[in-house]
């Protein structure tokens, strides 16, 4: 995928779900904002037919209404989305209840239980999340370029490739791949980990 593509394409996959997993959050331990908790159990049902639907029909599809040009940003989104999303949640629940109950008694900020309550506990979650959503995203990613064959990207190559049996562009590009993905699994990790925090240190009693 270009460069541009791939920028969009983790904007779209890492942004969203954990600006509206907070927001969702917050309205579920605050009753009269129950709009957005509404919202969150409005998006389990795509989330789990994103993760049910083979990624090969979803390509067909996609390539079908929307044509090759934006497919992999599409697929990347679909098939890594879901992944972050339950991670998010999960991580998110696991924020320790004394800690919010105290941030209520002394009426703490929302921005403020944001980033010393919520982001410590959803920082483990979301690391371990991205591992296998980065990996995900980038071989959909190329498999829908492939299939759609959009100029100027690694799957079109990778598809004249295949055409002439160009066993040595075929590895070439593959290496390209491998070493793109890791070098972007690294980088994001690092910043993720400084951005994390520690972690929340008190833990409900079993």
């Amino acid at each position: 995928m270009s460069d541009h593509r791939w920028v969009l394409a983790f904007h779209l996959v890492f942004d969203f779900p954990h600006l509206h997993w907070i927001f969702s959050s917050h309205a579920a331990r605050h009753p009269d904002r129950g709009a957005l908790r509404i919202v969150g159990e409005f998006l389990e049902p795509p989330i789990q037919f994103m993760k049910s639907i083979p990624v090969a029909s979803f390509v067909i599809l996609a390539l079908i209404w929307t044509g090759s040009k934006n497919l992999s940003i599409l697929i990347s989104f679909l098939v890594a989305y879901p992944i972050l999303h339950i991670s998010t949640v999960s991580g998110l629940k696991s924020t320790a209840s004394k800690l919010l109950e105290m941030a209520q008694v002394f009426r703490v900020p929302f921005h403020k239980k944001v980033f010393y309550l919520y982001r410590p506990a959803l920082s483990p979650y979301l690391i371990s999340a991205c591992k296998s959503a980065l990996g995900m995203a980038f071989k959909s990613g190329i498999a829908a370029e492939v299939i759609g064959v959009p100029d100027f990207s690694i799957g079109a190559n990778l598809y004249e490739a295949k055409i002439y049996l160009d066993t040595a562009s075929l590895f070439a590009w593959t290496l390209a791949i491998i070493l793109v993905a890791s070098c972007f699994e690294k980088i994001l990790l690092r910043l993720m980990t400084a951005a994390g925090g520690k972690g929340n240190t008190v833990h409900e009693k079993q």
